[in-house]
Parts: C-alpha cells; sequence; structure tokens
C-alpha cells in the first residue's frame, strides 16, 4: 500500500497501471509486504475482503502517514498489480488488524487469492 496520486509530485514515481498507458504516481510506502504477517480471505457474492494481520512497527506507522495523507489516495498494489485505490478519509488509528473491501469481478478475485496465499499465511472464510 503506497500514497498516490494522479499527477507528478517530488518522491511520486509513475506506475503503468493498465493497458493503453495509464496510470497514477506513488510514493512513500504506508505497509509493505514485510509489514504483513498474515492475511485472511473473506468471501463475499460479490466482493472480497483481506483482513490484514500487519507488524507492531507498523501499526505504530500507519497513524502519521495516514494522518498526513487526509484526502490523499492509497494505492493498494498485489503484485504490483492495482487493485484499489481509495481516498484516505481520516488517519487510521494504530491497530495491527485492517480490513480491504475489494469489489472485483469473479475472476480477478481469484487471481488475488491466489497471489496473496503464495505470499503471506492465510485462513479462508
Amino acid at each position: 500500500m503506497r500514497l498516490a496520486q494522479e499527477s507528478p509530485a517530488p518522491g511520486y514515481e509513475y506506475l503503468d497501471t493498465t493497458k493503453d498507458g495509464a496510470g497514477l504516481y506513488v510514493g512513500e510506502d504506508v505497509l509493505s509486504d514485510e509489514d504483513i504477517v498474515a492475511v485472511q480471505i473473506i468471501h463475499g457474492d460479490s466482493s472480497l475482503v483481506l483482513g490484514l494481520e500487519i507488524t507492531e512497527e507498523a501499526a505504530a506507522q500507519s497513524p502519521r502517514v495516514t494522518r498526513d495523507a487526509v484526502g490523499k489516495r492509497i494505492a493498494v498494489l498485489i503484485d504490483s498489480r492495482l487493485v484499489s485505490w481509495p481516498v484516505i478519509a481520516d488517519g487510521l488509528a494504530m491497530m495491527t488488524h485492517i480490513q480491504l473491501g475489494l469489489d472485483l469481478p469473479r475472476s480477478d478475485r481469484e487471481e488475488i487469492i491466489s497471489a496473496v496465499s503464495t505470499r503471506w499465511p492465510t485462513a479462508d472464510r
């Protein structure tokens, strides 16, 4: 998860997110792969929820990073693929569990589940 925006800015790099060359600019990491301890996969009828368990260190940094970025976007990347980029409405509290709701077509959900399952310990629900 990285801070993101649609226009260039110092400290942000361009990330091509589509086949037609459109993209966005991503900056500071909010959460990296190493910050995630485990993932709970929760299946919905038309959505997928990933319950992330993160390290204490990452949980301690999240409030500062998100508080300073309220109103900006956060890019959720899995295997360098943009799967969501919501607006940060409020700073995150210090917590070691975060839920990410992803509204994706079924074929994309299966791809994300496979990528997540190979990277972190998972629990399926």
